[in-house]
């Protein structure tokens, strides 16, 4: 299927989650991602409903920037 690809990048330490469908909750067991680390995820587009992203710091307060590059 159809796939747009999704690179984030936090300012601290954080961990995030994907759902497809209703609201995430991000947790401290879910993936790591450290701080000004930019990763690149394949989100698939052609589902039926939508895909969130959800972060939660490691401590702190900070930024989780999301964009979508195709």
């Amino acid at each position: 299927g159809k796939v747009n690809i999704v690179r984030l990048v936090a300012s601290v330490d954080c961990f995030v989650q994907f759902k497809i469908g209703g609201n995430p909750t991000a947790a401290t067991t879910d993936m790591f991602l450290p701080a000004y680390s930019p990763e690149y995820f394949n989100v698939p587009h052609d589902v039926s409903e939508s895909v969130y992203i959800s972060g939660i710091v490691a401590s702190g307060t900070g930024t989780l920037y999301v964009g979508v590059m195709g």
